[in-house]
């Protein structure tokens, strides 16, 4: 039987401690569990009938033989149904109903009371009062006490499924509520990080928009820097150079340590012109202000200048060179004077860095080519073989595939130095990179040759490569676009395309020539060059004297420094400008100020030629030989 027995006795003594029912855990929330009922009746054997009459999977009937066990059952666990006898010792059925009744917790249980005892219609209505929902007299039918029985359990089984319903539905609208809430908390979250986020943007953004604009005005700077830069360090070496020219002229009697400390003096400085020169031509090309002024040229031209140029080194240090051109002229439609910048330090760089009486060779070939494709360096271990004769000509041919290839020049340049090391091949041609020197091995130079190298055949729609093996020599290749067939007849390539030789132009007849500079030096030195060529020559060192003098002088030839005092060169030009009789003067701009902007702006100001110190004797003696040849 599926009950719960108190095994309590109706005449047991008051001072006796009372046996509690048996009291099993809270009735479970789950749908399905049994039915709490608590059956009280003094008399152990009526219990025993109910329980008997009562027996159900579905019911769980709990014992209580007073009133007392009835009150604490209640107290410990919820019941569905309370069926009472009325007549008990100490507290009748009618005052424990009435108590229940008063407790909140129990107030609601239904009370089915069972007497054989108080059967009149008074008793009856009494029951009824204290809170019961039925009466019944002993003998009990079974059947109608089961039937009773089954319709509260059923209603407390409703009731319970209701409870348990609204408790889901409850606990998912609390769910649901803090669903809502969490959602908002991150909703809340979300925008208070995205407003954040995007305030850090905005001012992430102004800062780099101030940090752009920093740059630009450092770069604007830097360039304002350079081009000052170079008219300072140009400005002393313009003077150095004529005094040089001046000594030169005095050769046949020279002595030996004075003819060797003159050649030690030019080689210096061509050094040093040439380092001016790259370090403000890195800075025309990596800006994008270089202007190409292309013509159509001959390659062994450009090589023949630029061997010229970088032959005092290769002599001093002992070297061997040979060139090796093709039997036909080569010719490209190119800028002459930055080809062969790019000749120049591509030989400078082999002399540097082979040991003293090295092999140079420079060979020239037409090749077929990839016009796509990605080019840069080697290591030396990709090289088919290392110098072994001593030179490799043949070497490093990629794999053509003919519909993407066309013919280019390719120009190599071999040496046997001390070669480049493989970390740092990658990294040859960006700017201010260096092998790195020793105490024992300085070669100078500002990283940068290799650099514009590189920019300059890119300008052209070329490449460049380079291959090399530390201690081994390298090998820089340099691919350019060959000149399209139908353009090969514009120009004579059986006349001399080299510039005259340096003293070759001397004027028919003696010129007036007026030197304007605020370098007393550079004025004087240059002055008694262009005397020893048989010129009439003065000087003046300031704007307000260089247009006294023209005055005065009535020269057929000026040559202005730009950077005057008082009056700038250019005013100077644009006043001799306006008189009317010296329209015919030749005006000539030599400053240390030699970027694109500054030559259009000498051709705006009136000037004829614009030259940068330190010019060559020989540029101005072309000058000077052009203005004699059109007075004859």
């Amino acid at each position: 039987m599926n009950s719960s027995r108190a095994s309590t006795n109706g005449t047991t003594q008051q001072s006796q401690t009372p046996d509690w029912p048996a009291v099993v855990a809270p009735l479970s929330i789950a749908n399905d569990a049994p039915i709490n009922i608590l059956i009280v009746d003094d008399e152990p054997k009526n219990l025993t009938v109910l329980e008997t009459v009562l027996d159900d999977p579905g019911y769980r009937l709990v014992r209580a033989e007073s009133a007392d066990q009835a009150l604490l059952a209640l107290v410990g666990e919820e019941f569905a149904l309370l069926i009472l006898d009325v007549r008990m010792p100490g507290m009748t059925g009618f005052e424990l109903a009435k108590m229940i009744k008063e407790r909140k917790k129990t107030s609601r249980v239904p009370i089915i009371f069972l007497t054989a005892y108080y059967n009149e219609d008074q008793h009856v209505l009494v029951g009824y009062g204290t809170g019961a929902v039925d009466y019944l007299h002993k003998p009990v039918n079974q059947t109608i006490l089961r039937s009773k029985v089954a319709v509260f359990a059923e209603l407390y089984r409703k009731n319970r499924e209701s409870t348990l319903a609204n408790a889901a539905l409850v606990a998912e609208v609390i769910e649901r509520r803090r669903a809502e809430e969490q959602l908002r908390e991150l909703t809340e979250s979300l925008e208070q990080r995205v407003t954040e986020r995007t305030e850090t943007l905005r001012h992430t953004h102004q800062k780099l928009r101030e940090q752009a604009a920093e740059l630009s005005d450092l770069h604007r700077r830097k360039d304002e820097f350079l081009a000052m830069l170079s008219h300072e360090l140009r400005s002393p070496l313009a003077p150095i150079a004529n005094a040089v020219q001046l000594l030169g002229l005095e050769r046949a009697s020279e002595t030996l340590i004075q003819q060797q400390a003159r050649g030690i003096i030019e080689r210096q400085l061509g050094q040093l012109r040439h380092l001016v020169d790259d370090l403000l031509e890195v800075s025309r090309v990596t800006s994008g202000r270089v202007q190409l002024r292309q013509e159509t040229i001959a390659i062994g031209a450009i090589i023949e200048r630029a061997v010229e140029t970088v032959r005092p080194l290769i002599q001093q240090c002992r070297h061997h060179l040979k060139i090796l051109l093709p039997p036909n002229p080569i010719l490209l439609h190119a800028d002459s004077a930055r080809l062969e910048q790019v000749m120049v330090n591509l030989l400078t760089n082999a002399a540097k860095y082979s040991e003293p009486g090295g092999d140079i060779q420079i060979v020239v070939n037409v090749e077929w080519r990839q016009t796509s494709g990605e080019l840069g360096t080697a290591s030396g271990e990709q090289k088919a073989s290392a110098h072994s004769a001593p030179f490799l000509t043949t070497s490093h041919a990629a794999l053509v595939i003919p519909e993407l290839a066309a013919p280019f020049v390719v120009i190599r340049v071999l040496d046997t130095g001390i070669g480049i090391a493989a970390p740092l091949l990658p990294r040859i041609f960006d700017l201010f990179t260096q092998a790195e020197r020793s105490l024992d091995r300085s070669q100078g130079g500002l990283g940068v040759g290799l650099a514009l190298v590189q920019r300059i055949t890119e300008l052209h729609g070329g490449r460049v490569e380079v291959y090399s093996t530390l201690g081994k020599g390298s090998e820089f290749i340099v691919c350019l676009p060959l000149l399209s067939e139908e353009r090969h007849g514009i120009i004579d390539t059986s006349k001399d395309s080299t510039p005259p030789a340096r003293g070759q132009f001397s004027p028919a007849a003696p010129l007036r020539v007026l030197v304007v500079d605020d370098n007393a030096d550079t004025a004087f030195t240059l002055g008694m060059l262009l005397e020893a060529s048989g010129n009439e020559v003065r000087t003046a060192h300031d704007g307000v004297a260089a247009f006294q003098a023209t005055l005065e002088f009535r020269p057929d030839v000026a040559v202005l420094d730009i950077g005057l005092p008082g009056l700038s060169g250019y005013e100077v030009a644009k006043r001799i400008r306006q008189e009317r009789d010296f329209q015919d003067i030749v005006l000539v701009a030599l400053t240390g100020y030699g970027q694109e902007a500054d030559r259009q702006t000498s051709l705006d100001a009136g000037f004829n030629y614009h030259l940068v110190k330190p010019a060559r004797l020989d540029q101005l003696q072309e000058i000077l030989a052009t203005v004699s040849n059109k007075g004859e």
